[in-house]
């Protein structure tokens, strides 16, 4: 079992940008694996956002690998913001 941490910026929608980051749930090291990505952005122009995303299968780095996310968060104060980077390598 592992895990990946992550961490980044939303796009920048309705004049600001929220950070994120956490730690994805764990998940067994075969082909093809994904693993789930949940939380909260920090609060940035009064609100917040909430966030569940799944990542992509593994891309090989190194001898490691990453995961791909791409999503959106959930709407607050009539807006959402887009997600999208990579995990950190996990060995």
């Amino acid at each position: 079992m592992h895990t990946h941490y992550y961490e980044g910026m939303t796009s920048y929608n309705d004049g600001h940008s929220h950070y994120y980051s956490g730690t994805t749930s764990p998940s067994e090291d075969f082909p093809g694996h994904t693993h789930a990505m949940a939380g909260d952005t920090t609060v940035d122009d009064g609100h917040n956002h909430q966030y569940s995303l799944v990542t992509s299968a593994p891309v090989m780095v190194g001898p490691g690998h990453a995961h791909q996310y791409s999503g959106p968060t959930a709407y607050a104060d009539n807006h959402n913001h887009m997600m999208q980077s990579f995990t950190f390598v996990s060995q």
